[in-house]
């Protein structure tokens, strides 16, 4: 949904700006400018890299003069600003609580933001001013864009001014590490910037500012933070995003025509039905069960290449003769069925075969390479992701990637615009 703008200007630079030199420039270069400025300081950040006080007051005298130059052009009201205005406290509620929530299911770390009052203050100092940079320029850029394509490429690119150069150096060592980054930091980085564009799409500077700003100060001020198994850590943050755009598009819709209103209460289920998935996922993943793409036909026919196949906890000491089990060997993790048992040293361990080889593997399982049983196949679901789970060890913990990258399309596609 873009902002309809209604040419109102509403900021205290106004009176500045009026009659003046700079009053005259066309918004276009003053975002030139400050994209200008925001290259500067990713330089300045990733590839001179500033030491001492200069690191901590150059980046925020940029960011601030951003915020300056775009202000006046984007402190506008759109038809739906005061709505989105009323509904910043309940998102930012909803955010904190979910945190929390996170926190009491994963475990909570200490903020090492809030160690000391300096250590603090220094950080409010830091990322107050980036905030408010970011967020003008994100509104600049999505009020100038009128094209969903646009709109993405936005996302992405202010998502990679978050993220430091070397890390995402650092993620093209290998296929590993890079899945991992993208599950882990990019694409939860990228779906939490489109869920800021929608916001700046449908209500412009103010509540997009008045959301940021309490987010950043929660963030520097909070001493305690969800922490644990990173790839539910993911899933846990874009289920409170989707939440979030469910009670963002029907706060907004509650006072729009019928047909508006279909259409907007169409979306929010659409937000719930996803939502409800990844919940799924995470608490499975919780739980221990794990969800694999067989990348081999040692079972056919019982199960095929490219089939997804869901393996849940079992007790090591106790597999029944014909289940069907996850072992590691090798640092590959296998899916064979067990035809019996024996003893290795004195201790229990298991034989196993797959359904389409001629006899038993060579070794027998010790229980504690058991993984889990198999408890459920997806036929075919997970053949777009074979290539990417020989690089998982044969878990799909890429599943959560191509999820997050799901709700990140659902995200852009929601953007109606006008």
């Amino acid at each position: 949904m873009a902002a309809r703008n209604t040419g109102k200007v509403n900021n205290i630079f106004h009176p500045f700006y009026k009659g003046s030199a700079l009053g005259a420039i066309p918004i276009r270069w003053h975002l030139v400018a400050s994209a200008g400025l925001v290259v500067t300081v990713y330089v300045l950040a990733n590839v001179v890299k500033l030491y001492g006080l200069s690191a901590y007051f150059i980046p925020p005298i940029l960011w601030l003069l951003v915020f300056a130059l775009l202000f006046r052009f984007e402190w506008r009201v759109s038809s739906y600003t005061s709505r989105a205005v009323a509904l910043i406290p309940l998102l930012i509620v909803v955010r904190i609580v979910g945190e929390y929530g996170l926190g009491l299911l994963l475990g909570f770390g200490r903020n090492a933001v809030t160690l000391t009052p300096l250590s603090m203050a220094m950080s409010l100092l830091r990322f107050v001013p980036m905030a408010m940079g970011i967020e003008m320029l994100r509104v600049g850029l999505v009020n100038m864009a009128r094209r969903r394509g646009a709109i993405v490429l936005i996302t992405v690119a202010l998502t990679f001014l978050t993220v430091p150069l070397g890390r995402i150096l650092a993620s093209l060592s290998d296929m590993e590490s890079l899945l991992n980054f993208a599950s882990n930091t990019f694409i939860p980085r990228v779906i939490e910037n489109a869920f800021l564009c929608v916001l700046a799409a449908i209500g412009g500077a103010k509540p997009l500012l008045q959301y940021a700003l309490a987010w950043t100060l929660f963030m520097n001020t909070s001493p305690l933070l969800a922490t644990g198994n990173q790839y539910v850590l993911s899933l846990g943050h874009s289920v409170i995003l989707l939440l979030q755009l469910a009670l963002l598009e029907y706060g907004i819709g509650m006072h729009d025509s019928g047909h508006e209103q279909g259409y907007r209460l169409g979306k929010v289920l659409g937000s719930v039905l996803v939502m409800m998935f990844a919940i799924g996922i995470a608490v499975s993943m919780f739980m221990g069960v794990r969800f694999m793409t067989v990348i081999s036909g040692s079972m056919r026919p019982a199960i095929d290449v490219g089939d997804l196949v869901v393996v849940a906890p079992v007790n090591r000491y106790n597999v029944s003769v014909g289940e069907v089990i996850a072992f590691v060997r090798g640092g590959i993790t296998v899916l064979h069925r067990v035809v019996g048992t024996t003893r290795v040293r004195g201790q229990l361990a298991y034989v196993t075969k797959g359904d389409a080889n001629n006899a038993p593997d060579r070794e027998p399982v010790l229980p504690q390479q058991i993984v889990g049983r198999l408890v459920y196949v997806v036929p075919h679901v997970g053949y777009p992701l074979v290539y990417i789970a020989q690089y998982q060890r044969g878990y799909v913990d890429a599943v959560v990637t191509a999820i997050l990258f799901i709700v990140l399309v659902y995200y852009i596609l929601l953007i109606r615009i006008e």
